[in-house]
């Protein structure tokens, strides 16, 4: 929150890039874990599930604080 708050364009491209990922990690898993049950602990879903929140979430807020966040796109 701190970065997209220092810098927008950083902040906005590393939570575009952060959340992708860990969707897409976290849906790997949970076919894996689908497919071929294992021991791994449910906290582990937790944590990715809010790799994937997190980053939208900053956004939301970053945006809402910050009216002129966005204004580099109209540059």
């Amino acid at each position: 929150m701190g970065l997209f708050l220092m810098s927008s364009y950083i902040g906005l491209l590393i939570c575009l890039v952060m959340a992708p990922i860990f969707f897409f990690v976290l849906v790997i898993s949970l076919l894996a874990e689908i497919f071929d049950r294992s021991k791994v602990s449910r906290l582990y879903y937790f944590f990715m599930a809010s790799g994937v929140l997190v980053p939208i979430i900053v956004i939301i807020i970053g945006i809402s604080l910050d009216p002129h966040a966005l204004d580099w796109l109209n540059e």
